[in-house]
Order: structure tokens, then C-alpha cells, then sequence
């Protein structure tokens, strides 16, 4: 493999692997934490309060994103 085709893979691949980490540790963590405080500091209705909180923040993104994609509602400055 030439020198600069292994520079170019680098560059694809470390912002990959950057990303990568950047998700999966967080919620490795927040994973691993719920289930060593279960029953403890950690209950049903939090696990209910999370998913319902992330599912409604994903929806409004998606919902912004569609409105500055589709009809040019929001103008950058």
C-alpha cells in the first residue's frame, strides 16, 4: 500500500472511529450505570422518563430539520 493511499484511510477512518466513541461511550456509561442503580436511585419510572424524553427531543429535531430542508423556514444569518 502506497504512503499517501494509507494517509487517505486514515483520514477517512479516524473521524469514523471519533464518532464512534463519541456515541457508544456515553451511552455505554448511562447503560452500565442504570443497571448497577437499579432498585436503588434508579427505578421504572425514570427508565419510562428517559425513553419518552428522547424519543419527544428526537422528534423535534427531526421535525426542525424537515422545516429547514423542505420549506426554508429558518434563516441563518
Amino acid at each position: 500500500m502506497s504512503k499517501n493511499l494509507r494517509a487517505v484511510t486514515f483520514s477517512i477512518v479516524l473521524p469514523r472511529v471519533i464518532t464512534l466513541v463519541a456515541v457508544l461511550v456515553p451511552l455505554s456509561a448511562t447503560v452500565f450505570a442504570m443497571v448497577q442503580l437499579w432498585h436503588r436511585q434508579f427505578v421504572f419510572v425514570d427508565l419510562v422518563l428517559l425513553v419518552g424524553l428522547y424519543l419527544l427531543t428526537g422528534f423535534g429535531i427531526t421535525v426542525g430539520f424537515h422545516r429547514f430542508a423542505t420549506h426554508r423556514s429558518f434563516k441563518s444569518n
